[in-house]
Order: structure tokens, then sequence, then C-alpha cells
């Protein structure tokens, strides 16, 4: 018996194991088949577990995963079946199924009520979930292909926004499979260099000189053309592509930067964008030092720039990763600066170096909206009160330049100095602006 259980079913909450489900589901089939019935699979993944996991440790995770199993059950018939797929993943099956709408209720009840009120070692918790939903005959006459359209129906759930159910549509099939074409092209990108940096200048607005620049990653991909981050990135950053392409950039920049420090552009900063994967795997700090050392470049003249969300996610990991950079002598900028949502009493204690003001309130300075007027000059006051350097990102006319002159600005950069160059036309810039 005992075998068998272990066999068959999850240890942690009891419920009955893929094997075991797969195994229902079959039999399922070949009874709805036999009496002309239709049943559905319901494939639930909990919205931002890892949060839970993280921060409160991996036992409160587990006891969230038992609450939630025992919850399933509850709201289930008898002759339904709840299975741990695995981590916070779970699916249903449904047979016999007489009306669309009681499947829809159940979603319904499970989103609204049975994952309220939850409260684990004192501490309420607002869970979420995805559920995706495949029917038999319609959406596939065997196990398999009716648990991998509900999956993909999940994943549409995900992408709307989370805390949602959708039906299976055939067109979802088509979305993951250009999803899964293009991290398998990420990864070939990876290994066949084909990605390539441009590079962002930055103007001080008293000398009027280049005095940085920010280098910007783009995919030089031979099926889809060259790609904006934007379009790449998030699949990065889930794939976990992003450190070693995250590494390769930080290289990249130092090297670059060094050999025009040579040519006698002496005092160019370089910015290079970090993503939250990137700054809190556990080698950060190796990673720059290397990239710093090998490049001979002197450290001052590299800054990382990240954005608040990033180190407010965990504020006191992001001070001691900030501490260590600024032995070295690197500089930190805060990237969206005003958008985010981080306390004035924590930047304080960030010993950060610049405040970028995010593009929104920069495009809006020459509608004369009094709230972006109003943003952008608190921005650049606070940031100076702190002893920081204050850059706008995104200027694109004359009007926001003497804005930004006006209420003393240090730096911008934007389209109306230069869109992002390669190397080439970068040092052209270079050359002319020296004169």
């Amino acid at each position: 018996i005992q075998i068998h259980k272990q066999a068959h079913y999850d240890q942690l909450t009891g419920l009955t194991n893929k094997a075991l489900f797969h195994d229902r589901l079959d039999h399922a089939i070949e009874h709805a088949r036999r009496h002309d019935e239709v049943l559905a699979v319901m494939f639930i993944d909990l919205d931002n577990f890892k949060y839970v996991n993280d921060s409160m440790g991996h036992s409160a995770g587990d006891k969230l995963i038992t609450i939630i199993a025992n919850r399933l059950k509850d709201c289930v018939r008898k002759g339904d079946t709840v299975s741990r797929w695995g981590g916070d993943e779970f699916t249903v099956l449904l047979p016999s199924i007489k009306r669309l709408s009681g499947i829809y209720k159940l979603c319904t009840r499970i989103l609204n009520e049975k994952f309220s009120n939850i409260v684990i070692e004192g501490q309420e918790l607002r869970i979420t979930a995805s559920i995706g939903i495949s029917l038999f005959p319609q959406d596939g006459d065997n196990p398999d292909k009716l648990i991998k359209n509900a999956d993909a129906a999940m994943y549409k759930s995900k992408d709307m926004g989370k805390n949602q159910y959708n039906l299976y549509k055939p067109q979802m099939n088509d979305k993951i499979l250009e999803r899964i074409s293009f991290e398998n092209g990420l990864f070939k990108a990876m290994k066949n260099e084909e990605f390539t940096l441009v590079y962002q200048p930055q103007i001080d607005l008293e000398s009027n000189k280049i005095t940085g620049f920010e280098a910007l990653v783009r995919w030089n991909s031979p099926e889809k053309g060259v790609l904006a981050p934007y379009k790449f990135i998030p699949i990065a950053e889930e794939t976990n592509l992003i450190l070693p392409l995250g590494e390769w950039i930080i290289n990249e920049v130092c090297k670059l930067n060094q050999s025009w420090h040579k040519k006698g552009y002496n005092d160019l900063t370089a910015a290079v964008n970090i993503s939250a994967k990137q700054f809190f795997q556990s080698d950060i700090v190796e990673i720059v030092k290397n990239a710093i050392n090998n490049s001979k470049l002197n450290p001052n003249y590299l800054e990382l720039e990240l954005t608040e969300s990033i180190i407010m996610d965990d504020v006191e990991r992001a001070i001691n990763i900030f501490n260590e950079l600024k032995k070295m002598g690197v500089k930190i900028s805060i990237d969206d600066f005003g958008t985010g949502y981080s306390s004035l009493s924590y930047l304080k204690q960030f010993p950060i170096d610049c405040l970028k003001i995010d593009q929104s309130f920069i495009s809006n300075l020459t509608k004369d909206t009094i709230n972006d007027i109003t943003i952008a000059n608190l921005v650049i006051d606070l940031g100076h009160k702190l002893g920081l350097q204050v850059i706008a990102e995104g200027v694109e006319t004359k009007q926001q330049i003497n804005f930004l002159s006006k209420y003393a600005c240090d730096k911008i950069q934007g389209y109306i100095v230069s869109k992002p160059l390669n190397k080439v036309d970068f040092e052209k810039l270079l050359n002319k602006n020296k004169d």
C-alpha cells in the first residue's frame, strides 16, 4: 500500500500525481467516447508563488501549496480529480460536463473565494491564479493533447494579466510555438554572436560636451531583422539567458570605453542597464570586477543603471551589493526615476550617484502639463539636495532643453542629441563634439 501511494500520490498534498492523473484522464476519455459525453481539463498555475517562497521561505511555500490543494479538493464534485502537477501547478479533471456555465462558475469560485483569506505565519496573503481549460472531444482526443492545450490556455490567462481563466482556442498554440522558436533563436543568437551594441550620447548641459553614453543591446536576427530590447529581453530574463548576455554587455562596454579613453576621450562614462536577475545573481560583483580588471578601465567611468522597482525588491541585499560596487569605485544610477515606488527614506540609504528622470515626464514638459513639470522640477531639486547628478532621458525638443536648463538639470540624452549609434558613428560624433 505504501509503495502504491508513493507511486501515485503527491507526498506534500496527498493529491494524485501526474502519473495517476494521466491514467484517470485516459479512462475518462474512453468513457466519454463511449457515452458521447464532454469532459474538461483545467490547468491552474499560482501567480507570483515565487515571491512567497523567496520572501517567507520554503516552509511557508509548502504550507501555501497544502492549503490550496485542500481548497481545490473542497470545491469539486465527488467524481472529479484534482492533481498536483508539480511546483505550484495543479490540474483538475471534470468528467461528464453538461454545461460550460458550470465550469465558469467553478473557475470564478476558485479565483474569487477559494484563494482569498489565506493566512500563513500570521500574514494574510493575496493569492491569484491563472487557469486554462481544454475540452474533449474538440480540443484533443488523448491525455497529452488535452493537458498541453489546457496549459496553452493557462498561458493566455497569464499574458492577459493573470487572475483569470480562458478556454483553449487553436491559435493559442501558434502563439506558444512562436514563443518557443523565439527562445530557441535567442539561445542560438548567443552562440552565433548575433547581439550588437549601440551607444546613445549623454550631453552635459553646462559645457555642451558629450560626457558619457548609454549602451543599448540589439539582436541582429537572421530571420527577424534587427530587434529592440523590449522584444527579447523579457524572454531572455525568463530563460536566464540574460545572465550570459548581461555579462557579455558589461565586458564589451568596459573594453570599448577604455579604448576611447586611450584615444583621448578621457571623461566618458559608460552606462549599462542591469536587470533584476543579473543584479541579484550571486556573483554580480565578481562579474563587474573582472570586466574592469580585464579592460583596465578606471571604475569611475562605469555606471550601472537599475530601476527603482529592482532595488526595492530586496532592499537589504541591494544595499550590500551597492556598497561592494561603490568600494570598487563604480557609479550607480537609478533609471526611470519617478515611476517606481521607492520611499525617500530608502533613497537616502542607497549609495547612488545619479537619478534619471523617466522620459514619460520629459515628453509632457512641452504640453505644459503642470503635474509633469512639477515632478520633473522636484526630481531635479531632490537629486541635487541629495548630492546626486540628474539626467533627463528621451529629450526631443529645444523647448524641453530650455526647461531642463532653467531648472539646472545636469545632463540630457535623447533624439535631439542623437539616436543610438554604432561604434564607428559614435566615434565620429565624439570627434565633432571635441571641436
